[in-house]
């Protein structure tokens, strides 16, 4: 499967096209569209064949929906985490879960939703204070990359390791 994503100007919202890869790698590929800036989404992540989809749709602080990615249904989606505080900013999926950054004014939380059936999200302490940002998630690794700084700090790279629930320090500046 191959993706393709058109961005509108400065328009947050975006669309998202399908088609066979096969099909793209032979110059005849025909792209189905999966949805477009009225369904408000702003982030997107994969996991094998699940679609989440970060959105604003009926939503004031955003949420997270699920979707099948071969036989998406943008309307049903399934919902899978709404805040109860602050304003989903950011998700990505990895082997492990999905990961999320919630904005509460000038802090941030970052969560975890295992890829299981009725899994609820669980905060993870982040290694130290400032902001972050999630760093290039990759689908076949476990935990996540981040970059963290403050105003007193130079940003530095830590990844989580949901295996020891930890962070390591990568040493990379």
């Amino acid at each position: 499967l191959a993706l393709g994503l058109v961005v509108h100007g400065t328009q947050r919202e975006f669309s998202l096209y399908s088609t066979r890869l096969a099909d793209v790698k032979s110059g005849r590929a025909t792209w189905r569209r999966v949805f477009g800036p009225e369904a408000k989404v702003t982030g997107f992540s994969l996991h094998n064949e699940d679609l989440f989809l970060l959105t604003h749709a009926d939503a004031p602080r955003f949420r997270v929906t699920r979707t099948s990615l071969l036989k998406p249904d943008i309307a049903g989606a399934a919902t899978v985490y709404v805040p109860d505080r602050g304003i989903l900013a950011t998700i990505a999926s990895v082997h492990d879960g999905l990961y999320l950054k919630v904005r509460e004014g000038t802090k941030s939380r970052l969560l975890r939703i295992a890829h299981a059936p009725g899994a609820a999200p669980e905060e993870i302490p982040l290694p130290g204070p400032g902001s972050f940002e999630m760093i290039n998630p990759d689908a076949r690794i476990a935990g996540v990359l981040i970059r963290q700084e403050g105003w007193n700090s130079a940003y530095r790279y830590f990844r989580y390791d949901p295996r020891r629930a930890r962070w390591i320090n990568d040493g990379l500046q």
